[in-house]
């Protein structure tokens, strides 16, 4: 997106403001390659929904409504008021494939910014699955 920039680090990417450094953002978006636990990407969400709880008793977890316009999506807003806020998408390329793509936003202790929300939307939209993926 316009104001970020990206970099590649094997088949993941992560993104920051153009003005920050990946090690230093405030929001950072990423896009990993994960393998699917079962047809379904709610069996990934609710694994992570498991492990977030262990260490966050107080977790709330909200749908979320962004979507690939080609691909299944389902989105989830991840929050411990002031505490964290983490937005996730996973994006199914193959709907017999074993992988999913998995984009999250990491905003820190606030609430996503209106900018912060379009960026997000746009690395989500973005994804394209390559026909040489013999995977």
């Amino acid at each position: 997106p316009q104001g970020w920039r990206g970099q590649l680090n094997g088949e993941n990417t992560a993104f920051c403001r153009s003005t920050e450094s990946l090690d230093h953002a405030s929001t950072l978006i990423t896009v990993q390659v994960e393998t699917k636990l079962n047809k379904k990407a709610s069996d990934n969400f609710e694994i992570m929904i498991a492990n977030y709880r262990e260490r966050f008793p107080d977790l709330e977890s909200t749908s979320l409504d962004i979507s690939h316009f080609e691909y299944r999506s389902t989105g989830r807003l991840f929050k411990v008021p002031s505490q964290f806020y983490e937005y996730v998408v996973y994006v199914n390329p193959k709907k017999r494939g074993p992988l999913l793509l998995r984009v999250a936003m990491n905003t820190g202790d606030h609430l996503a910014t209106q900018d912060e929300l379009m960026a997000f939307t746009l690395v989500v939209r973005s994804l394209v699955l390559l026909s040489g993926d013999r995977r």
